[in-house]
Formats: C-alpha cells, sequence, structure tokens
C-alpha cells in the first residue's frame, strides 16, 4: 500500500511541476503599441538590463538601444520607415545581460488600385 501512495505522490509531483501557472516568470516579451510612429514596449527583461532594438525590414535594419526599468520594463520608438506591400518584417530584442526575443509579423498584403 505504501507503494502506491509513494508512486501517486511522485505522479502528482511531477504534474505539478510541469504545469506553469499564470503568474510564473515566462521571460521577455515585446507588444506593438502603435505603426504611425512604431511603438515597442518591452516586459520581463531583467533589471537595469540594456537593450539592443532591431527592427529587420526590407529597406534595411533599424536600432535603438534602450534600457529596462527595475521591473524589467521599456518603451521604445523605432525610426522605421513605410514598408512596401508583400514585405516580411521582424523585430528583435537583445539584452546585455542575456535576455532575447524576436518577433515577426506578417506582411502586409498587396491591394491592387480599383478600376476607375
Amino acid at each position: 500500500m505504501r507503494g502506491i501512495s509513494i508512486a501517486t505522490a511522485v505522479a502528482v509531483l511531477a504534474l505539478v511541476a510541469g504545469a506553469s501557472p499564470a503568474w510564473a516568470r515566462t521571460g521577455p516579451a515585446l507588444r506593438i503599441e502603435g505603426t504611425q510612429p512604431f511603438v515597442v514596449r518591452g516586459v520581463a527583461f531583467r533589471p537595469f538590463e540594456r537593450v539592443s532594438l532591431t527592427a529587420m525590414t526590407s529597406l534595411g535594419p533599424d536600432r535603438v538601444v534602450v534600457r529596462a526599468t527595475r521591473a524589467g520594463r521599456f518603451a521604445a520608438t523605432l525610426p522605421v520607415t513605410a514598408q512596401p506591400c508583400g514585405s516580411a518584417f521582424a523585430l528583435r530584442a537583445v539584452g546585455a545581460r542575456g535576455s532575447r526575443v524576436t518577433v515577426r509579423l506578417p506582411s502586409r498584403p498587396c491591394i491592387p488600385p480599383p478600376i476607375r
């Protein structure tokens, strides 16, 4: 009987350890707040970390360096120009203390002008 309860306890512990509660730290993330101008917010970076943001576009990379707050957050405005339709776009944030995240955005569709 004791063997069954130990096996059950081990199974429950493995299940709980594998579960990720909503309040657990998941790592750095980027959120795009606006496109005109291009504003990005970062969360869950290391406190006071120096973060290099690079927007990789078809017209070339645009780069900005920011510093995270004590809470690991930052906001930045990137000088990204309007992208031609059908072009890929990615945003990469690399922190000096090891935080890194990449976000790929879908390309803007090419819509032909209306026929008159």
